[in-house]
């Protein structure tokens, strides 16, 4: 921690509360002193613990894993938390794991795409693409216009190997938000087409 913050005397609530206006500012790495300071002297604020998860995720996955847990073991109900232990178990290829957590996700938050989104791409990884269907119609049915749901969709469609398809959905993204990452997408996939094509 800083010494700008240890010379602070400062409480717990004050802490979060710095922490989280931080946070949305996007000064995660200031807003993670705040946050560390907080749990560090005894407070059991789940929102504190995931949003440090969330700081940590690409850094430091161990500590991203310990600090989601925490957050769920202070309060089961935390969908966020939930949702970002099953993202980040399905990133580094847990997805037994990640599917449980993405289906507790879904159950907290029925109203969130995006849950139905991850679990839809997970079980599709495990070559369950019917079910992942099911649960990208749930996705497209709360957030018909997200250009995620679109990537998710292609992501999935590429899994079964339908890339015609999943070209046309990563089109549809790219349309609704103009994504470097999208265009290259679908730059490499035109490749992989017109090479199935020959």
């Amino acid at each position: 921690m800083t010494k700008k913050i240890n010379e602070l005397a400062i409480s717990a609530k004050k802490a979060l509360e710095r922490a989280d206006i931080l946070f949305e500012r996007g000064e995660e790495e200031a807003a993670g002193e705040y946050y560390e300071m907080v749990i560090h002297d005894g407070g059991e604020s789940a929102d504190a613990f995931f949003r440090l998860a969330v700081i940590k995720e690409d850094g430091d996955r161990k500590k991203a894993i310990k600090y989601y847990r925490k957050a769920i073991k202070i309060n089961p109900k935390h969908s966020e938390a939930t949702y970002g232990l099953a993202r980040i178990y399905g990133r580094y290829g847990k997805l037994d794991k990640a599917a449980k957590y993405f289906r507790k996700a879904v159950k907290l938050n029925p109203q969130d795409s995006k849950s139905f989104c991850g679990l839809a791409l997970t079980l599709s990884q495990k070559k369950r693409f019917k079910e992942a269907e099911e649960n990208l119609a749930k996705a497209r049915e709360l957030s018909p216009d997200d250009p995620v749901t679109y990537r998710i969709c292609a992501m999935v469609l590429e899994n079964k190997g339908d890339l015609e398809e999943a070209l046309e959905q990563y089109r549809k993204s790219d349309e609704l938000e103009n994504n470097k990452q999208v265009e290259k997408k679908i730059e490499d996939l035109i490749v992989k087409v017109e090479d199935e094509g020959s």
